[in-house]
């Protein structure tokens, strides 16, 4: 069974994977965390070079007893670990902030955040998420949380693409964009165009309907990461996978991904009945036509 990392996914889709595959694709990623999960485990640093994908969608995780990243830990974790004393948190709570990252990465196309200090993992919460309150990290000792640096400085310009915009509004961009792709409007420019939608809020839509338009499909990525993901209180953050499985996102993105399946098989048989039309055309004919595909 031949298995590719993550990074080697992204790589090899050239960081532009249609969001119903990727949705899809994550949705399994979340079903393997959960089996873990039931067992009171968790991988504590996960990241896009350990987790693992098949061609039949089978996951597996790599072991995790090296630090490669700490851009995925969450606030607790980066307060409360040490880079030689990574196995000292893992729950299960910071492997749904890592699972946040990983979901975002992969539809924005490029890596959240590059950073080599965790005051520049800091800055970029700050900027993203809004201040850390002393109160709702009231299990940390003082010393330890003295780590979170008091100045602003603009990691966001230093780690985006996209120079001084936020998290939510690249999702929202690279979202756009990809749902432009998939309809063939924008061409491979390496331009990210502007979001009419950008910075909007957003109306609740119910998961039981039975086909999303792609702003419903925005809404729902835009809630799973910030309501379920990015919460400094890990009481506020999804506490399993199992929990994170029951978010509407999924459940819209299945028939995302479903329709999107239909239009491809539909343009198959299309090309199919093309050759079986010319073909005919052959034998009635009598000449040799040459199909070049």
């Amino acid at each position: 069974m031949v298995l590719v990392t993550l990074a080697d996914l992204y790589r090899l889709g050239k960081g532009r994977i249609p969001l119903g595959k990727t949705i899809k694709l994550f949705k399994r990623i979340l079903r393997a965390l959960q089996s873990l999960h039931e067992k009171g485990k968790s991988l504590g640093n996960m990241r896009s070079d350990a987790v693992l994908v098949s061609k039949k969608g089978e996951i597996q995780f790599l072991g995790t007893n090296t630090i490669s990243n700490r851009s995925y830990f969450s606030p607790e974790a980066l307060l409360l670990t040490e880079d030689k004393n990574m196995d000292a948190y893992k729950t299960a709570a910071n492997d749904i902030w890592a699972f946040g990252i990983l979901f975002a990465e992969a539809i924005i196309g490029e890596p959240v955040l590059q950073a080599e200090k965790d005051e520049e993992r800091f800055n970029f919460m700050k900027e993203n998420f809004g201040e850390l309150d002393r109160s709702t990290f009231a299990f940390v000792p003082d010393s330890k949380f003295k780590k979170i640096p008091h100045s602003q400085m603009s990691s966001l310009k230093q780690n985006s693409k996209i120079s001084g915009f936020t998290l939510k509004e690249r999702l929202i961009i690279a979202m756009d964009r990809l749902e432009q792709e998939e309809e063939g409007i924008v061409k491979s420019t390496g331009q990210l165009p502007f979001s009419q939608s950008q910075g909007s809020e957003y109306q609740y839509i119910s998961p039981e309907r039975k086909s999303f338009s792609h702003t419903d499909m925005k809404q729902a990525v835009i809630d799973f990461l910030f309501k379920r993901c990015f919460r400094y209180s890990s009481n506020e953050r999804a506490r399993s996978a199992s929990e994170c499985l029951q978010d509407r996102v999924w459940i819209m993105g299945q028939n995302r991904g479903d329709k999107e399946e239909d239009r491809l098989k539909e343009k198959m048989k299309k090309i199919k009945m093309k050759k079986m039309m010319i073909m005919n055309c052959k034998l009635e004919i009598g000449f040799t036509i040459i199909v070049i595909d």
